[in-house]
C-alpha cells in the first residue's frame, strides 16, 4: 500500500497557497515529470514535462470535479489554472482503500502513463488527509 500526503505551501512565484500531493514521500509532480520527459522530448517540447502546480486548497473540498472523462485533476498548470494544463487520475473508492490510476494530460491525448501507479492509499488516512486540507481552506475562507 502506498502511503498519500497533502502539504499546503505557497506558490513559488507568488503568496497564493498550493496543495502538493505526496505519494510515499516523494512530490507527484515530481514523478510526474519522469514519466512525461521522455513524451515532452519526442513532442519537441521537453520543456512542458511536469510543468504543475498543486491545486489551490478550496479544490480539495470540491473533489471529485469531473471533467467529464472520468478522472480528476490533482494537478493545475503551474500558472494556478486547472484548465490551462491539467493533471487527471481516476478515483476509485472501496470499503477499506482509494486508488489512483489511469493518469492523463487532455492536451497531449497520446502520451502515456504506464509508468505512474495505480498508487494504492488506505482510505482512513487519505480521507483524513484531505478533510484536514480542505477544513483549513474553509476556516481560512471564513
Amino acid at each position: 500500500m502506498n502511503t498519500f500526503a497533502l502539504r499546503v505551501q505557497p506558490r513559488p512565484d507568488d503568496d497564493i497557497p498550493e496543495v502538493r500531493v505526496l505519494i510515499d514521500g516523494r512530490d507527484l509532480v515530481d514523478l510526474v515529470r519522469q514519466v512525461e520527459a521522455p513524451w515532452a522530448a519526442a513532442d519537441g517540447a521537453p520543456q512542458l514535462a511536469g510543468r504543475y502546480s498543486g491545486l489551490w486548497p478550496g479544490a480539495w473540498r470540491e473533489l471529485p470535479e469531473r471533467d467529464g472523462c472520468g478522472r480528476v485533476a490533482v494537478l493545475a498548470c503551474e500558472c494556478g489554472e486547472v484548465g490551462c494544463w491539467p493533471l487527471h487520475v481516476r478515483i476509485t473508492v472501496s470499503v477499506s482503500t482509494v486508488t489512483w490510476s489511469g493518469f492523463a494530460q487532455p492536451h497531449r491525448p497520446a502520451w502515456r502513463y504506464d509508468g505512474l501507479g495505480p498508487f494504492v492509499f488506505d482510505r482512513a488516512a487519505y480521507e483524513r488527509a484531505v478533510h484536514a486540507v480542505a477544513a483549513a481552506s474553509h476556516a481560512r475562507d471564513a
